[in-house]
């Protein structure tokens, strides 16, 4: 595994998880609030959250691809 990870990668990364904590926050406080005042916000807040999870991946499989252009340690 490569331990040279483009530090832009790695904030990314590390901003991609604090909004995903702070959405999965923001949701939970939704789901607890009236029905009435609930249902287009939460709705918002659900397609952000999966928009931020989309971004993971490719973050992810970029990192991989990082890996895998690496050369070999000898």
């Amino acid at each position: 595994m490569k331990t040279n990870i483009p530090p832009e990668i790695l904030a990314a990364n590390g901003s991609i998880g604090d909004a995903e904590r702070a959405l999965k926050a923001a949701l939970a406080a939704i789901n607890a609030s009236p029905r009435a005042e609930k249902v287009t916000v939460s709705r918002a807040v659900e397609d952000a959250f999966e928009r931020l999870r989309a971004a993971r991946a490719i973050l992810e499989a970029l990192a991989a691809s990082e890996d895998a252009d690496e050369p070999a340690a000898p």
